[in-house]
């Protein structure tokens, strides 16, 4: 039913769609601008700055402004967690949005702007509901248990990922997040997933740059987990 539904949206969708992500791969998610420059220094190219601190709006367009100009320097794609207002003021390369807060962005805005759009989902029914927003990806997790967020939903796993994969048949790029450590990475590759978020794997990691560098030779395939 839900595969139907998919191929109903595609059917009928305009084409005015959000850009594409670009290559996702290795995609850590970090909490602060320290973060984000430590990682970008060892190499990460797409990253997701995800801060939950309480601040001003003028401190939260100057975290994303030096977040973008971050980006730019190393070639990278930075997305901002939730705020997509300061995304937008700041030309991000793109926002990532949970279910609860698409209602209230402006989808319009940020695809006039070339700000690209990307949606967590949880289940079958949001997988739809974003399909719908013709964003640049669609996030599917939570994938394994994570201690990174508290979760309503209980993980999802690898054959639901697949399952899913398959009803979206490649019209847009995905990304799954949650628990994902290093030993995943092999498996994941065969999927047909086209990133794989990563939170505690790389920034409670002993050595985080070691991890990342790590992560990004198994995503490649150049060597074995």
């Amino acid at each position: 039913m839900i595969a139907t539904h998919l191929a109903a949206v595609d059917a009928r969708a305009p084409r005015h769609c959000f850009a594409p992500a670009g290559e996702l791969g290795i995609y850590p998610v970090v909490p602060d601008l320290s973060w984000l420059e430590r990682l970008l220094a060892a190499g990460a190219t797409t990253l997701q700055l995800r801060c939950k601190r309480p601040m001003s709006h003028e401190q939260r367009l100057e975290q994303v402004d030096a977040a973008v100009a971050l980006g730019r320097r190393h070639g990278a794609r930075v997305w901002v967690n939730d705020h997509w207002q300061a995304a937008l003021a700041c030309g991000a390369w793109g926002v990532h949005l949970g279910q609860e807060d698409l209602e209230g962005a402006d989808l319009v805005a940020l695809r006039q702007a070339g700000v690209r759009l990307g949606i967590s989902t949880h289940n079958w029914v949001e997988v739809a509901r974003a399909r719908a927003a013709l964003p640049s990806y669609i996030a599917i997790g939570h994938l394994f248990p994570t201690r990174s967020k508290q979760m309503a939903s209980r993980p999802q796993g690898v054959a639901a990922l697949k399952a899913q994969l398959a009803a979206l048949g490649g019209a847009v790029q995905t990304v799954t997040i949650g628990g994902i450590g290093l030993h995943h990475l092999a498996l994941l590759r065969t999927t047909g997933v086209d990133g794989v978020a990563m939170i505690s794997a790389l920034c409670a990691a002993a050595d985080p740059e070691r991890a990342l560098k790590a992560a990004l030779a198994l995503w490649q395939g150049e060597v074995r987990s």
